[in-house]
Parts: C-alpha cells; sequence; structure tokens
C-alpha cells in the first residue's frame, strides 16, 4: 500500500510555477522573488507532469478563497489527493487520503 501511495504522490504532487530554482550547486530552494499572479487559475500550478492547464480536462478542481487568499486543489483521479497553496504565508502543501484506487470514471464525470 506505501508503495501504491508513493506513486500518487510522485505523480500528483504539485506547486506553483517558479516557486522553486536550482542554485549554480544543483540544490532545489524556494524562489524568494516567487509570487503567484493569477492563483484562482490552473494554469498557475504544475506537477511532475507539467502544468494543470495541459492535464485531461475534469482531472483537476482549483478553488480560490479571496478572504483567505488561499487556494484549494483537488485532484478527481485520485480522489482523496488535495493540495493547497497560501498566498499569506507563501506555503505549499500536498495531501493524500485515499484507498489508492485510481477513478476509473472519470471521463464519464466531466
Amino acid at each position: 500500500m506505501m508503495c501504491r501511495i508513493n506513486a500518487i504522490h510522485g505523480s500528483c504532487d504539485l506547486a506553483p510555477e517558479g516557486m522553486f530554482i536550482t542554485d549554480p550547486h544543483g540544490n532545489i530552494s524556494v524562489n524568494p522573488m516567487f509570487c503567484v499572479e493569477r492563483p484562482d487559475q490552473p494554469s498557475a500550478y504544475a506537477t511532475s507532469c507539467g502544468s494543470l492547464a495541459n492535464a485531461a480536462p475534469g482531472k483537476w478542481g482549483v478553488a480560490f478563497d479571496t478572504f483567505k487568499r488561499q487556494t484549494t486543489i483537488r485532484n478527481f483521479e485520485y480522489p482523496g489527493f488535495f493540495a493547497y497553496y497560501s498566498h499569506v504565508s507563501n506555503t505549499v502543501g500536498n495531501l493524500y487520503f485515499g484507498d489508492g484506487l485510481r477513478n476509473a470514471d472519470l471521463a464519464f464525470t466531466v
């Protein structure tokens, strides 16, 4: 089960585009000049597979709370995977608490 959850995290973990940079030594660190222009748009976020804007329609859901200035992102292919981005603290987090099963009916739920 742990291998399955790690595989789901590997394919779904996301962060805003440009939030992380690579220094001259090859270390990944947070970009100190980073700011999301449109936190309510899927194109502002990316996984290891690329931008959410290029993902299959209906695979991701993006909701932005203007009062808290926080974006919540859901993955509908793997129900139970959530991510957040806080515009206030400039932090991102990913969480999965599901049964490890892929939603095979994703194409029919769009």
